[in-house]
């Protein structure tokens, strides 16, 4: 069964020699519009127990709850990360430093969650799935901080985010809805906001790693670190 950017962590290999075990944790795009038979197949051949909401209270209301994996009783953990960005939003037709930027801001306004996410993963004894509305940016930062901590290598890191670009081809036409068309045609659109850039995420990772302790956030990174790289390594490599 094909579903649309969603795929196993599992296999990704670390800078120790070691590999993500297969089957414990999957990022998707929105869930909102499975099926019954999608979400049974998530469920019961993998086996997953809890999603990991990433959208905001708004977009629940707009797009829908995860209702097909509540059926599968799937338990629903709604991790509101906030995207409002006035700076991109005025954009035409953003690019790859525009993303990189973004992506910055993101992680800055939201430090709890992320922390939030981290303890939720490491914590987790079934296997769990997490995601956005298309799985690219607030999916795409919580993947890179997730195999961050577990050490896999950074080109890894930056091909697992890079597949999103094929992954998301088949849902433009709901792509295009969401955005501010601004004299553009959609083909443009789509291009500058479907695109997973390698240089977004590895610029991401550097930005991340760069912040000294004394710095706020980099005292929130060390503190995630240190509260989670362990206990995420016990439970998800091999």
């Amino acid at each position: 069964m094909k579903l649309y950017n969603f795929r196993d962590l599992g296999g990704l290999p670390t800078k120790g020699d070691q590999e993500i075990k297969p089957g414990l944790v999957f990022r998707t795009g929105n869930v909102a519009h499975w099926s019954d038979k999608a979400a049974e197949h998530v469920a019961g051949e993998h086996g997953v127990k809890l999603y990991i909401d990433l959208r905001t209270p708004e977009e629940v209301k707009k797009f829908g709850r995860p209702e097909a994996l509540i059926r599968q009783g799937v338990e629903w953990l709604s991790l509101s990360i906030n995207t409002s960005d006035p700076t991109f939003e005025k954009l035409r037709l953003p690019k790859a430093n525009d993303w990189i930027a973004l992506y910055q801001r993101i992680f800055e306004k939201n430090l709890q969650s992320w922390s939030q996410f981290a303890k939720t993963v490491s914590g987790a004894n079934e296997p769990i799935l997490y995601g956005c509305l298309f799985g690219k940016d607030r999916t795409g930062i919580a993947t890179s901080l997730l195999l961050n901590m577990l050490e896999v290598k950074d080109g890894h890191i930056a091909a697992d985010y890079a597949k999103t670009t094929h992954e998301i081809q088949p849902l433009s036409d709901l792509f295009q809805h969401l955005l501010n068309n601004n004299g553009a045609n959609k083909a443009e659109i789509f291009e500058h906001y479907s695109r997973s850039h390698e240089q977004v995420i590895l610029e991401f990772l550097e930005y991340i790693r760069a912040h000294p302790e004394e710095h706020e956030i980099g005292k929130e990174l060390v503190d995630i670190a240190k509260k989670f790289r362990e206990p995420l390594k016990t439970r998800l490599l091999r």
